[in-house]
């Protein structure tokens, strides 16, 4: 499986070029039209669509994570 990423809005939206350039799916919240979005709903998003999650606001996130729940993944930068 590819990892696949969603930047959030607090990190560049240039990230998505880089990771496009070195051959991996990749969208920002801001590109998609969820600019504003709740992270749970941001949550839901990642799950439903196995996307691995870049942000800079790691804490709100591993907060809603439930354990022994399955999710793509987190990079905290």
């Amino acid at each position: 499986m590819a990892l696949r990423f969603l930047f959030d809005e607090c990190v560049a939206t240039t990230l998505v070029d880089m990771a496009h350039a070195r051959g991996f799916e990749a969208y920002h919240v801001a590109r998609r039209g969820l600019a504003g979005a709740k992270d749970h709903a941001l949550l839901s998003l990642l799950i439903a669509e196995e996307l691995v999650l870049a942000t800079n606001n790691g804490p709100d996130f591993t907060a809603l994570l439930t354990p022994g729940v399955v999710h793509p993944g987190l990079i905290v930068s």
